[in-house]
């Protein structure tokens, strides 16, 4: 899984993928979520959805505050570029400190603590 925000956008379909399902609040900043795939899908889940049928719409503010992110996330790539350039440096300085990280190209970098004891003593001393 990744952030659609970070790892891909386009508003073209994607090859081979019948539903996409995202959510809206860490790249996009804004609240929500989507459902994506053909017209028969979507109609299917407009009809039979309880969660669709039931939810209110997505004030206007938000949506047009979706749609200008969704701009700048398609139209400035180089963010996500420079994202990965801070992920790459921040695992070099971690390996290189002696950490011992699970592979992750996210921004989410999990680091293998060790014991329950460590973890505690770890977390007592980042606060």
């Amino acid at each position: 899984a990744h952030g659609f925000g970070v790892r891909h956008f386009s508003y073209s379909p994607l090859p081979n993928v019948d539903i996409y399902m995202a959510t809206l609040g860490k790249a996009v900043g804004t609240f929500g979520a989507f459902v994506a795939g053909s017209e028969l899908l979507i109609n299917y889940l407009k009809s039979r959805a309880r969660t669709f049928i039931f939810t209110t719409a997505t004030p206007p503010l938000i949506a047009a505050s979706t749609l200008a992110a969704l701009d700048v996330i398609e139209q400035e790539s180089w963010r996500q570029i420079k994202l990965q350039q801070h992920i790459h440096r921040l695992r070099t300085a971690l390996t290189e400190q002696g950490w011992n990280l699970l592979p992750s190209q996210s921004a989410i970098q999990p680091i293998i603590i060790g014991s329950a004891e460590d973890t505690l003593k770890l977390s007592q001393q980042l606060l």
